[in-house]
């Protein structure tokens, strides 16, 4: 089995991107200085972005791409899509509130995290209903891709918290 590289590239940046926003509406960040804001704001916005933006590569006519979230009723590749926008425009929104000090609302955060792992879940899909490969068809790929997002969202947590001086 020989992934193409944009498939590697893609699971790996959207995940740790993803997870890192999911440690970051939780909390474990705190964001304090409009520095410090803004740049894991673009950081965090950034990963996610560079890996969806990279999965159109392994495409065949990735100037359809878009097309592919109109399929959301039957496709796990448009849900992920469709749920990935909608992430990135609410943490772009929770980025936005916490510059202008604004207090997240607790449900808004509870459903901001939510929308973040069924996005990873979404994402995990597209490989788990492939019966053609045989090592992701298996029903432990969901959280498989679950961990490994939280996992390696938190290792950027924590590089990132060692960066910005902050106790660990």
């Amino acid at each position: 089995m020989r992934p193409a590289w944009s498939l590697i590239f893609f699971t790996t940046m959207s995940g740790l991107g993803l997870g890192l926003a999911g440690w970051i509406v939780i909390g474990l960040l705190p964001l304090m200085t409009v520095s410090s804001l803004i740049g894991v704001g673009v950081l965090t916005l950034f990963l996610i972005g560079a890996g969806l933006l990279s999965s159109t590569f392994h495409l065949g006519h990735p100037e359809r791409a878009w097309r592919a979230l109109s399929q959301w009723r039957s496709s796990w590749l448009s849900r992920e899509g469709v749920l990935a926008a909608i992430v990135m425009a609410g943490l772009a929104g929770w980025f936005a509130a916490g510059y202008l000090g604004m207090i997240v609302p607790l449900w808004a955060n509870i459903a901001l995290l939510v929308l973040i792992y069924a996005t990873v879940y979404a994402t995990s899909m597209i490989y788990a209903s492939l019966k053609t490969v045989a090592r992701w068809y298996h029903p432990l790929t969901p959280a498989c891709y679950l961990m490994f997002a939280a996992a390696g969202g938190l290792l950027a947590s924590l590089a990132l918290l060692s960066l910005l001086g902050l106790p660990i």
